[in-house]
């Protein structure tokens, strides 16, 4: 066999990455998920963030019970409260667009949700000290000790199931 000439060679490895699939919409969003997980306050978070909340509500394949569980009743909350809220929303979407046949009861895509918040928390308490927040502080405690879904079920069932349909589109 005669090896093929280098320029040649190259020719077919550019024509194969021409035609490489675009990413599809729900696989950016799961990327910016992660992303935003890991750095929420990266240059790009903003658009990011929003990107993902018009693709959620734009999107009729996915469904998200938008409710407050992270809060607990506090006057004082983080200063990255609407971060955090919005993270918690795209990590229930991320977990149904990487389980699409997988169980989609609201306790487990409400769960999601709540521990991409919490690894969001992290990444934004590691770059600001200042922004440690006691019931989150409380619900890191519990993750670590294995305990988080026990001690979020019923705050889950009473604030997000049982309610008039408040769901977002995604």
């Amino acid at each position: 066999m005669r090896p093929l000439p280098l320029a040649f060679a190259l020719s077919l490895l550019a024509s194969a990455a021409a035609c490489a699939a675009p990413e599809k919409d729900a696989d950016r969003a799961a990327r910016y998920a992660v992303e935003l997980e890991r750095k929420p306050l990266a240059a790009e978070a903003p658009d990011q963030r929003q990107w993902l909340l018009h693709w959620v509500n734009d999107t009729p394949d996915y469904t998200v019970t938008v409710c407050d569980v992270l809060t607990e009743g506090q006057k004082v909350g983080s200063p990255y409260s609407a971060e955090l809220l919005a993270q918690q929303l795209f990590g229930n979407v991320a977990y149904q667009i990487a389980h699409p046949s997988g169980l989609k009861d609201e306790i487990t895509l409400q769960m999601a949700g709540i521990e991409s918040a919490l690894r969001t928390y992290q990444a934004l308490i590691a770059h600001d000290p200042t922004a440690h927040v006691a019931y989150l502080d409380t619900l890191l405690e519990k993750q670590r000790a294995g305990a988080l879904n026990a001690f979020m079920r019923p705050i889950i069932v009473q604030r997000c199931m049982n309610r008039p349909d408040d769901s977002t589109n995604t």
